[in-house]
């Protein structure tokens, strides 16, 4: 979210020589804005914007304050104290016995937009008015560390969604544009696929065997035929095998051949 930037401070009703409000205005969180003095029951500073902006969030760095809140106005309305809304309720930056003992006084608390009062949060302001108090210590001078105020989000840098996948039509065709996420065919998917879910029954005698085997086989029924009594090939039936008169084999496909003697 953009920051927004401060021009100048307005007004301040306390500060230190060394630690002054202008100290707000500089990036540097070293630098600190404390009241004059220790034991002031409430101080307040009033920083110029650059321009008129809407508020989305605030950042918020401690300094012993135990109470900070921040109310919003503009320059040209004037700078009473009807003129300004409140932008961020009083909250909470230190307990009792924190302050007592010093503990914890630099704590940084990040204001969303949905803790900020939303009727202020809509509108556009130039001004801002911060206010600190610290009622449980008395012995040391108190304020901010920092505050930072930003801008809602530029919404041309948003990221674009996701563009839907591209279309083309050839003739009465229409092609959509591999993405890469859906899971598109690959060369010999449908071939590797369909082998790994068939049975051994729609494999065949050939695929159950394997490819050695059946190619030895064939390689011996050829022989066979090819040097037998005569050229002659083999008979196929079943009760000449049964008799002697030639050898019984199972072919490649499951069917019997009657091999003739050597």
């Amino acid at each position: 979210m953009p920051e927004i930037r401060l021009r100048h401070v307005v007004s301040c009703s306390s500060q230190d020589p060394t630690h002054s409000a202008d100290n707000l205005l500089k990036a540097d969180t070293y630098r600190k804005w404390r009241s004059a003095k220790a034991g002031e029951k409430q101080i307040s500073v009033i920083l110029q914007l650059e321009k008129e902006e809407q508020i989305h969030s605030i950042d918020v760095g401690n300094e012993g304050s135990a109470f900070v809140e921040v109310l919003a106005g503009s320059s040209a309305a004037g700078s009473g104290e009807q003129d300004y809304e409140v932008l961020l309720v009083t909250s909470s930056f230190m307990s009792p016995t924190e302050s007592r003992s010093g503990t914890n006084s630099n704590r940084v608390r990040l204001f969303g937009s949905d803790k900020l009062v939303r009727a202020t949060a809509e509108k556009r302001w130039d001004r801002v008015k911060v206010v600190c108090s610290q009622p449980y210590c008395k012995d040391s001078p108190y304020g901010l560390s920092f505050i930072r105020l930003h801008s809602p989000p530029d919404k041309d840098k948003e990221e674009p969604e996701a563009a839907p996948p591209k279309v083309t039509k050839l003739g009465a065709f229409r092609v959509r544009e591999d993405d890469g996420t859906s899971g598109s065919l690959r060369p010999g998917a449908l071939f590797f696929s369909r082998v790994g879910k068939a049975s051994p029954s729609e494999m065949g005698l050939g695929a159950v065997l394997g490819l050695a085997p059946l190619r030895a086989m064939l390689s011996e029924a050829w022989a066979a035929v090819t040097q037998g009594k005569g050229g002659t090939r083999p008979r196929v039936n079943a009760g000449l095998g049964r008799a002697g008169l030639g050898e019984e084999r199972v072919g490649p496909w499951g069917q019997l051949l009657i091999l003739g003697p050597r």
